[in-house]
């Protein structure tokens, strides 16, 4: 296929379009992200947490369909309060933290360096 003006500005566009729609949805799954399950499979999760985990849901519904942008700020900051919440009730790492799993495995004991050679100007002991 050879490139001309023509279909170099359809393939612009339709390169353009994906990049948009590629861009609102990973924004969208970025607001949506899912509650970290992985916690869950270890330990029984509490009702109170199910019960966080529901009105996580139900405000981040609230929050799309809002149209005031004090509304918006609002509920974000409730939220933000809610999973934070969460995150206590089940003992779950906040995102962004260091898992304790990992913590562990950095903070390995310091390595002892090795002797640096002689380097003074005198050569060896004997001269």
């Amino acid at each position: 296929m050879r490139f001309s003006p023509a279909n170099a500005r359809e393939m612009a566009a339709r390169s353009a379009e994906a990049r948009r729609n590629r861009h609102q949805e990973t924004q969208l799954a970025i607001a949506i992200a899912p509650l970290n399950h992985e916690a869950s499979e270890t330990q029984a999760i509490s009702p109170y947490a199910n019960k966080l985990a529901y009105a996580q849901d139900m405000l981040l519904e609230e929050l799309l369909t809002a149209d005031c942008a004090k509304d918006k700020a609002a509920l974000s900051q409730a939220l933000k309060n809610l999973r934070e919440t969460y995150h206590m009730a089940t003992g779950a790492p906040k995102p962004g933290t260091i898992k304790p799993e990992r913590a562990k495995s950095r903070q390995s004991a310091p390595r002892p360096s090795d002797p640096e050679p002689d380097t003074t100007t005198g050569g060896s002991p004997g001269q």
